[in-house]
């Protein structure tokens, strides 16, 4: 999850979005990739920083990366052809019904991954915490809970808050139920769009021989690896690059003279949008018979039909 810091400033970009935690997820799975691609250049993950603002500069040891959103995420379309109404998700449970050794545990939250594979010797309690682990680190808006030795129980936070809730392991493994309630909610898919800047502070020749500009050209090229693009699809998550080639900053932001470098790039992100919002009930039906030139009109409540 982001830190103290970053969740201050993400403030006002997470609340312009009806489903904030997207935008968490994005820039928390941007940062997994650059702290494995850096690891070698920047040994503490600490230094890969999230949300600073777009031109603050943190008073930590360099080189760091800064990870940023320069504008404010936009809806793309208006997506109404993927809209579903459907009866109110109340609850889910999630049942380990056997242990099967170096088998997968996997179950799809809001379209997110959340897995965990048998490690040999594992009780289906052992399982269960460790899955119900993997689903609590997604950050969606539910509360998880124990139930009995080998189950969780997965409530939403608010209506509509459980969109999905699937596995594909097999049922003699892994085994979902729901309660559903009499309320329908509408669930509207989308995509948001923002731009990210991802930018690097050192000191010269504090990383191998080319300092800022060194990081920030494998950062690049980590991000555009098919296995990038791929870890990122797993959460609705797409890339390109605004920039051609890492741009050398150096000297443009203030501090510069004291033997700063920088170098920096741009992306769009798009990321998977979901809105949930009740669905419009009739609550009464105006019903008119017409016979000859006499019409009677009478109005029927819809909810308890005759």
């Amino acid at each position: 999850m982001l830190g103290k810091r970053a969740v201050r400033t993400l403030v006002a970009l997470l609340g312009a979005l009806e489903d904030p935690v997207r935008v968490d997820i994005a820039f928390a799975r941007l940062r997994d990739i650059l702290v494995d691609a850096l690891s070698a250049l920047i040994s503490d993950p600490k230094s890969i920083v999230l949300g600073m603002g777009a031109g603050g500069i943190p008073k930590r040891q360099r080189p760091y990366l800064h990870i940023d959103a320069l504008t404010l995420p936009a809806m793309i379309g208006t997506f109404t052809d993927e809209k579903e109404t459907r009866c109110e998700i109340l609850s889910k449970t999630i049942q380990i019904v056997s242990a099967v050794v170096d088998r997968d545990y996997k179950v799809r939250l809001n379209g997110l991954p959340a897995l965990h594979v048998e490690s040999g010797g594992q009780t289906v309690t052992q399982i269960r915490d460790a899955l119900r682990l993997r689903i609590d680190v997604l950050g969606e808006p539910v509360s998880t809970a124990d139930n009995g030795a080998d189950s969780i129980d997965v409530t939403p936070n608010f209506a509509g808050a459980i969109h999905s809730l699937t596995s594909p392991s097999d049922t003699n493994r892994l085994l979902i139920t729901e309660v559903l309630g009499t309320d329908a909610v509408t669930y509207s898919i989308g995509r948001r769009r923002f731009t990210v800047r991802i930018q690097c502070f050192s000191k010269t020749g504090r990383v191998g021989s080319g300092g800022a500009h060194q990081i920030i050209n494998t950062a690049y090229a980590a991000l555009d690896t098919p296995d990038a693009k791929l870890f990122l699809k797993d959460y609705r998550l797409a890339i390109r690059p605004l920039t051609p080639a890492p741009i050398n900053a150096t000297g443009i932001v203030a501090g510069g003279a004291r033997n700063e470098q920088r170098a920096l790039f741009d992306i769009a992100v798009s990321l998977g949008s979901m809105t949930v919002r009740p669905a419009n009930k009739i609550e009464t039906v105006e019903i008119s018979l017409t016979l000859g030139n006499q019409t009677i009109t009478f109005t029927q409540d819809a909810t308890n039909p005759p």
